[in-house]
């Protein structure tokens, strides 16, 4: 009966939760066969133009669908932006989206720093270093400077986003960590102030 079970579980597709910070534009959809039904009007406008634009949006909708096949499509669909477009950061943070999402911290990492030459202006790619950064901090919160490194890149997301809502609240809980409470107020009160009907502020 065991090996039954286990057997049922190492055939299920791994599949990594998706949040709304992995995605650059939100994404309304969810449903597996609506996905489908727009990778496939996407590749339909594909046959008639080459656009790198649509190769990225579908590299966003395989990563949806969140199975290890359709991440590796996604890898696929973003290179062909990056091979018509590699000036573009944004195919760049792409590309580390999906690496981040499959697991591969490190090539995921090489994207978004790839972007952030590309462009120092690259929110996103500021943002999702330091989301990167805070993750490793929080496996076992040993090392402090790992803290301070994700500090240091949520303040250069911020430099480019100065109100953007995640990247605040996470410079207000990092600096708690770091029991540099009054700078975490000044953090969690500017968020308040900008968004004051979340209560994690």
């Amino acid at each position: 009966l065991i090996g039954c079970i286990s057997a049922i579980f190492s055939c299920a597709p791994l599949q990594r939760q998706y949040f709304a910070e992995d995605f650059i534009d939100s994404v309304d959809v969810s449903n597996p066969e609506e996905i489908n039904a727009l990778i496939a009007t996407l590749r339909d406008s594909l046959s008639i133009k080459m656009d790198p634009s649509l190769h990225r949006r579908l590299a966003v909708y395989y990563r949806l669908l969140g199975t290890p096949s359709s991440r590796r499509i996604s890898i696929d669909e973003i290179d062909k932006a990056i091979l018509h477009s590699p000036d573009d950061p944004m195919n760049h943070v792409e590309k580390g989206l999906t690496l981040y999402a499959m697991q591969f911290n490190g090539d995921a990492r090489r994207s978004f720093e790839r972007a952030a030459r590309l462009d120092p202006g690259c929110f996103h790619a500021w943002y999702h270093l330091a989301r990167m950064k805070k993750a490793e901090y929080l496996k076992n919160m040993c090392f402090a400077v790992d803290n301070e490194e994700a500090i240091a890149l949520y303040k250069k997301a911020l430099n480019v986003y100065d109100t953007h809502e995640d990247t605040l609240f996470n410079l207000g809980l990092l600096h708690i960590f770091r029991r540099m409470y009054d700078t975490a107020g000044k953090y969690a009160s500017k968020a308040l102030l900008l968004y004051p009907d979340n209560p994690r502020h």
